[in-house]
């Protein structure tokens, strides 16, 4: 019984019905079995692959993740949604995934993360969001550095004044709150943008210290 429900939410993924699957897994009931099995990691696999396969089926992420699929889940090799998305090369499933939590660290029993798996496969378009997603943590660990200075001045060299380090905190509080808003629906210009923008209004203060061990 378990695996009839199961192909008939694959099912209605690969015929994009939306609408379907959404009155299924929504449906007023205590026992709803549909949702019963999403949340056993033994079902995982199926309905969330089928999901990151096919383009043009990242909604229907949401909507498993939020009837109660564990993103992070994997398969007895260890492949989670994430591997499979880089694998099939399908980005916006991707930036799903990483929006909604998805662990992109993990390694199968083969020792691959996600990365690893769109490098061997070639798949050039999931390789640069990548890259996108490690040019946006550099500005994060900038920006966490900026506000380290504030933080704990004992750990630098140098003396800011009082509104130096209001201007600091004020900047960083900016870009943490664009990076949270737009961490997903932004691409590697505007990111790169708001990078210039906060170098420019700190570069001036954060060349007055240094940390200890650099002196």
């Amino acid at each position: 019984m378990s695996e009839e429900l199961i192909d008939e939410l694959v099912k209605l993924i690969e015929d994009n019905k939306l609408e379907d699957l959404s009155l299924l897994l929504t449906q007023e009931s205590q026992d709803n079995a549909y949702v019963t099995l999403l949340k056993n990691s033994r079902y995982l696999v199926e309905p969330l692959k089928a999901a990151c396969l096919i383009p043009g089926r990242a909604q229907f992420i949401d909507l498993l993740v939020t009837a109660g699929t564990d993103v992070t889940s994997c398969s007895t090799t260890g492949y989670t949604a994430a591997h499979m998305a880089a694998c099939w090369g399908v980005v916006p499933a991707m930036r799903a995934l990483v929006r909604l939590g998805a662990n992109l660290k993990a390694k199968t029993v083969y020792g691959e993360t996600a990365e690893d798996i769109a490098q061997r496969y070639g798949q050039e378009e999931v390789l640069k969001f990548f890259k996108f997603l490690a040019f946006q943590q550099k500005f994060r660990d900038e920006i966490s550095y900026a506000r380290s200075i504030v933080l704990t001045p004992e750990n630098f060299t140098g003396k800011l004044s009082k509104e130096e380090k209001t201007r600091i905190t004020k900047v960083c509080d900016e870009k943490n709150s664009w990076l949270e808003a737009n961490y997903i629906s932004a691409n590697l210009l505007d990111v790169t943008e708001q990078r210039n923008d906060f170098k420019s209004k700190l570069n001036t203060v954060l060349e007055k210290v240094q940390p200890l061990e650099q002196v």
